[in-house]
């Protein structure tokens, strides 16, 4: 039956002619007259079978002036709620229509996983999750770290430890969750919106004393004070700025895992740690099945005063990457 109303629709919506879809300046017109049919056209058992199986959100986008910047996006919700919901590693996030979210969602967890790893959390660490968007990585990197710290898997317990810990538990008969020092997760990001969905979603996953940012990454690392034991970063194409990798270098944390859909900027960025930092670990992720590109994980570790490492080794490890 459904099938028939959407062959039904299809038909039809070809038959009067719609306009195909254009960005600009009339973005998802062939969807809003789709809608706009739908309603007048069929019967109100139809419209939810179509609507809910074909539009469940429509967010329409329109780019007007302003004043700072040549033009901006204005969106109106028009159909559902505005946002969708998806499962990643084990956590659900409220994702909108303006929000950056990786499109390939089974090698997402491998190089979610892959940081987190890295990371080597072992709980009660400040960490510091830069560029975060919607907080995915951090979420997802707090909630790892206290699943295994739960389960006795966790980077900080010694398996004598856990034992010693799970009896001290089992005493008197009585189970006992094994104790937890839960991270303490910061957030920093420059759009507004995105930081009230990363608060959000750190509610929904049950992600408790995170606090989410609006602001400059670097500006926030260069005059906040805080220390941070582990930082991610997951940069856009260009790369960390300056501005950033100055207040890296002045917050000094112990461990930094930077994400790249661009080995070139990250290079750059290794480059410019290279006197403070010591690349540990380089792990390419293919993101992109069939295309030259891919997405790398680099484990930078804190070294000993007045040890720098040499341009050359970072281009090795690069060089690396490739052949993999």
């Amino acid at each position: 039956m459904d099938q028939e109303i959407k062959d039904q629709l299809s038909m039809s919506v070809a038959g009067i002619r719609l306009p195909r879809f254009h960005e600009i300046p009339n973005v998802g017109l062939y969807l809003e007259q789709t809608v706009k049919y739908i309603n007048e056209c069929l019967s109100p058992l139809t419209q939810e079978a179509i609507t809910s199986s074909m539009v469940s959100n429509y967010v329409k986008r329109d780019l007007v002036a302003n004043p700072h910047k040549k033009q901006y996006s204005r969106e109106q919700v028009a159909y559902g709620q505005g946002w969708i919901e998806d499962e990643l590693c084990g956590q659900t996030f409220r994702i909108p229509s303006s929000a950056f979210y990786q499109t390939n969602p089974r090698q997402t967890e491998l190089l979610y996983e892959t940081a987190v790893q890295l990371a080597g959390l072992r709980g009660g660490e400040s960490v510091l999750d830069a560029y975060c968007g919607i907080g995915t990585i951090g979420i997802v990197a707090a909630k790892r770290c206290y699943e295994l710290q739960r389960e006795g898997r966790g980077a900080g317990f010694h398996k004598k430890k856990a034992a010693k810990a799970a009896a001290r538990a089992k005493k008197g008969g009585k189970e006992q969750p094994l104790p937890v020092k839960p991270v303490s997760l910061t957030g920093i990001e420059t759009t507004p919106s995105a930081v009230e969905v990363a608060a959000e979603n750190a509610r929904i996953n049950k992600v408790n004393g995170a606090s989410f940012i609006q602001g400059d990454a670097g500006a926030f690392l260069r005059d906040c004070g805080e220390h941070f034991d582990v930082v991610f970063l997951d940069p856009p194409r260009a790369g960390a700025s300056e501005d950033f990798i100055e207040g890296l270098l002045a917050a000094n944390p112990k461990r930094i895992v930077y994400i790249s859909c661009n080995p070139e900027t990250q290079l750059r960025d290794i480059k410019a740690l290279s006197g403070a930092y010591t690349l540990k670990r380089l792990v390419p992720v293919d993101m992109f099945p069939h295309t030259k590109h891919l997405e790398t994980v680099a484990l930078l570790v804190r070294a000993p005063a007045n040890t720098a490492q040499p341009a050359a080794a970072c281009e090795q490890q690069e060089g690396q990457a490739e052949e993999d």
